[in-house]
């Protein structure tokens, strides 16, 4: 177990460590591997155990382990959760899991969760995002250390668990279920990964290879996404958008990261066949609505690929008050400063559009739907509920990054100006452009 202790160093050294503590033959390794690295590395060590009600031996188990962690002083917190039979319940059973393992984490106040994957269940995983159609982040498969879920064993092999059990005579739990291969999983551990390894040996070594190479290269990806969507994309809710000129010009593989990133980020996991669609939609789909799933919607405007939440227009505003300065020293820049008349300053706020907001345009005589002027202005369909304007009732008189009113104009006849300042980003800005 020496992979434990390197793994230990890579991590940080965390000083309180939970254990995810099934009592089966790899989490019993883990822990009495744990309890000897304790010694040295004097961190806490508790333990979780999900009891999931699904085999009647489950309470004679919990026991036997309540039993085990206080003979060692460990504080084991066992929570009772509830599965439901009905779909997948291989994913019904891990998602309650993992669900009590947060409340674990929040119990024992910690940050680190350890979990006894090890090198045969990495191959598993493997070969069912493979059968999934996944893409390369799928097939590199589980991370050893993805905050807060550690797990140390992932390059060590099912035999050298088994060997470190035989030494150290340690006692484990046996599940029945482990055997049933009506579950994919252990159809994959009892049939499929012995046939290729009787087939061609070091075939699960191979694959472990493979994890670790498109671990790199997606650690390399995730660098190169970060730059491209410092640049050309802006994730801040209400705002999840790529500008797809720039898009466009990347290779297809990476236009098909950005966009899944994107969606990931408004909580949409995309599949192959909508992700596709968005990437054919990007160059042909202006002024189309996608839906992708019950809460989340794409929509494509001529410079940008917008991803929205239903809920979006909800939430609340972002803006700041604007700085107020008096004088005269010119007119601003008319995206984040404007200089008006000082006459128009009594009863004005900053707030977001109002569907009843007018706008006289500077030039003009007559006035016209604020949402209008916007339209005219270029402004995405998306980010017109929630552009700033300073205005007086339904009166506007800025509209910050497009224009000032006719009215609230510097004029010959102005006595006093005002400068004001518009604090924050506007929403089609990634970043303050000068």
């Amino acid at each position: 177990m020496q992979a434990l202790s390197l793994s230990y160093q890579r991590i940080g050294q965390p000083k309180r460590i939970v254990l995810g503590f099934s009592g089966g033959s790899d989490s019993a390794a883990l822990f009495h591997a744990l309890l000897k690295l304790k010694e040295t590395e004097h961190f806490d060590l508790l333990c979780v155990h999900v009891h999931h009600g699904l085999r009647p031996e489950s309470v004679d188990e919990e026991a036997q382990l309540v039993k085990l962690t206080q003979k060692h002083q460990v504080p084991l917190l066992v929570k009772r959760v509830e599965v439901s039979r009905q779909g997948n319940l291989e994913n019904a059973a891990r998602e309650a899991r993992y669900a009590a393992f947060e409340c674990a984490l929040n119990h024992f106040q910690a940050d680190v969760l350890a979990l006894a994957h090890h090198g045969d269940d990495q191959a598993e995983t493997m070969l069912m995002h493979l059968m999934r159609g996944s893409g390369a982040q799928g097939m590199s498969g589980m991370k050893e250390w993805s905050p807060p879920y550690w797990r140390p064993l992932l390059a060590t092999r099912k035999t050298a668990i088994n060997q470190f059990l035989a030494d150290n005579q340690i006692h484990w739990l046996k599940d029945a279920s482990n055997f049933d291969k009506a579950y994919l999983r252990n159809y994959l551990r009892h049939t499929i990964l012995p046939a290729l390894e009787e087939r061609q040996e070091g075939s699960v070594d191979s694959l472990l290879r493979f994890a670790e190479i498109l671990t790199s290269e997606q650690e390399a990806w995730a660098g190169m996404e970060e730059d491209f969507l410092q640049k050309h994309a802006k994730l801040d809710l209400p705002f999840a958008f790529l500008e797809t000129p720039a898009l466009l010009l990347e290779h297809i593989a990476f236009q098909r990261r950005l966009i899944r990133r994107l969606a990931n980020f408004t909580g949409c996991s995309l599949s192959f066949e909508q992700t596709e669609r968005l990437l054919y939609l990007t160059r042909r789909g202006i002024g189309q609505k996608v839906q992708l799933s019950k809460d989340t919607h794409a929509f494509f405007t001529k410079k940008r690929l917008h991803i929205l939440p239903e809920a979006v227009h909800s939430m609340t505003t972002h803006w700041q008050q604007p700085g107020v300065l008096s004088g005269f020293a010119g007119l601003g820049d008319g995206l984040h400063e404007q200089t008006i008349d000082a006459r128009f300053m009594e009863g004005a706020v900053m707030r977001q559009v109002d569907r009843d907001d007018r706008i006289i345009p500077l030039g003009l005589t007559g006035s016209q739907s604020l949402r209008k002027y916007l339209s005219g202005k270029g402004i995405d369909q998306t980010l017109r509920p929630f552009w700033p304007v300073f205005t007086r009732g339904h009166q506007v008189l800025w509209v910050p990054g497009c224009g000032v009113s006719q009215e609230a104009a510097v004029s010959a006849v102005s006595v006093q100006t005002v400068t004001l300042k518009f604090l924050d980003l506007l929403p089609d800005e990634i970043e303050r452009r000068h």
